[in-house]
């Protein structure tokens, strides 16, 4: 038997030093960080401790307790009874535990961390931390401060000043604040900063049934599986603007394709100026290609991703004008659960190619994931009578979606040249984020 089962099976919960009728420090931090109540909240070494009871009172309802003892569990399970079946118990070392990359947005450990006296196991820990937790996600975590006990239910433990364990947590995390709330304990909230998450880009070229497709892939450099989102360009392709927005989307723990739309029409590695010329290059690709090819394509993407392994098999899609066309093109397939669409023009018009009954507002009923429609106002492209055609047939066919129109002209969310809106961008990519967390977290 274990040391913890054996601590479990031969006491009382409210005989061990560490027990505390109520977390209520633990509970204020995690009040303080504002989560939603529908937040991923994970309590590693719980043991029987009552913050979950407490966290279930005060509404949060996606909450999950590992610890070594399976007798501590079942102590906290008898005593919430019914409620016990709302929450997801692991049984199992930390250090060899595995959870899906990006899980979970709160992170607490009140005295977990200070028994892993051995490099590896610290090593461990932080792995699967930083895999875990997504970006802007949060971790609570204590430990004896560097004047505490030396020992800790008989077991030796690791003593940290709060400098001490900010520095073993890492570069990933941004310190927020620390507290000594009993003289003994180092008590640290922090928040995983994004700005720490390394992204690597790479291409490949892929087949399809219309030719060879150029995809450049930015992802987490950290390893671990994620969700993916295919992410679609301009008339331009793989632009600066768009490069830049693929990877901003991937630092908070995606996988991020980025295709050459037009592929079969220009040269591998294409990208297109922003300038007449370009222009017009561009929107003859688009009239030339048929809305049946990025069909190929989009399944290329898909079955492709499926067999990496960084891919958690939660899908998405995301772009920008003619992009986000293609992308609620993409929500076609069945595999696509949440799809962001920026001023996705001629979704109104016949102007890209289709065989009858293949148009995309033909074909609603196959959209099975949510979808964010966003629009500027001001966008010459996309009328306020074309926009309210769209709006009309999604209602009509009684699919899900989230509809706003700002002020803001076409291509507001391109960080080059003058319809720039750095406001309206970060909005937009804040609604992208919330819809791509809420759908395709595992």
């Amino acid at each position: 038997m274990s040391h913890w089962e054996t601590v479990y099976t031969t006491k009382t919960a409210d005989s061990v030093s560490w027990f505390q009728a109520q977390a209520s420090r633990s509970l204020a931090w995690i009040a303080g960080s504002s989560i939603a109540h529908n937040s991923s909240i994970i309590d590693i070494g719980g043991g029987a401790s009552t913050l979950v009871d407490d966290l279930l009172t005060q509404g949060y309802t996606k909450l999950a307790v590992l610890d070594l003892s399976a007798a501590a569990l079942a102590l906290v399970q008898q005593r919430l009874g019914d409620q016990a079946k709302v929450i997801t118990w692991h049984v199992g070392d930390i250090t060899q535990q595995e959870f899906p990359a990006s899980s979970l947005e709160l992170w607490h450990d009140r005295a977990v961390f200070h028994f892993l006296t051995q490099p590896e196991q610290r090593d461990a820990y932080r792995r699967l931390l930083n895999t875990t937790l997504v970006p802007q996600g949060h971790l609570i975590i204590a430990t004896f401060a560097e004047d505490g006990p030396d020992k800790c239910s008989g077991l030796p433990v690791m003593r940290y000043s709060a400098a001490q364990l900010a520095a073993e947590m890492g570069d990933n995390f941004r310190l927020l604040k620390t507290e000594r709330p009993l003289g003994r304990f180092s008590f640290l909230p922090s928040q995983r900063s994004m700005i720490h998450m390394m992204i690597q880009s790479t291409s490949h070229d892929l087949a399809t049934s219309t030719g060879v497709m150029r995809c450049y892939l930015h992802q987490p450099s950290l390893g671990g599986q994620y969700p993916t989102i295919l992410f679609y360009s301009e008339i331009f392709q793989q632009t600066g603007p768009i490069e830049r927005a693929a990877r901003l989307i991937a630092g908070y723990g995606y996988n991020v394709i980025v295709p050459e739309v037009f592929h079969e029409l220009n040269p591998i590695g294409t990208v297109l100026a922003y300038d007449d010329a370009g222009r017009d290059k561009g929107n003859s690709d688009k009239m030339a290609k048929s809305v049946e090819g990025y069909d190929s394509d989009n399944a290329a993407m898909i079955a492709w991703a499926k067999t990496q392994s960084w891919s958690n098999g939660l899908f998405g899609a995301m772009g920008f004008c003619i992009g986000g066309h293609l992308a609620f093109r993409a929500a076609l397939q069945p595999e696509i659960k949440a799809t962001a669409c920026f001023y996705a023009t001629d979704l109104h018009t016949n102007v890209i190619p289709n065989l009858p009954g293949q148009h995309c507002m033909e074909r609603l009923s196959d959209i099975s994931g949510e979808l964010l429609m966003i629009w500027g106002k001001q966008d010459p492209h996309i009328p306020a009578a074309g926009r309210a055609q769209v709006y009309q047939a999604l209602v009509a066919a009684d699919k899900t979606f989230t509809w706003h129109e700002f002020n803001g002209p076409h291509a507001f969310m391109r960080d080059e040249g003058e319809r720039y809106d750095p406001q309206l961008a970060g909005l937009g990519n804040q609604l992208a984020l919330d819809l791509f967390s809420r759908q395709l977290r595992a």
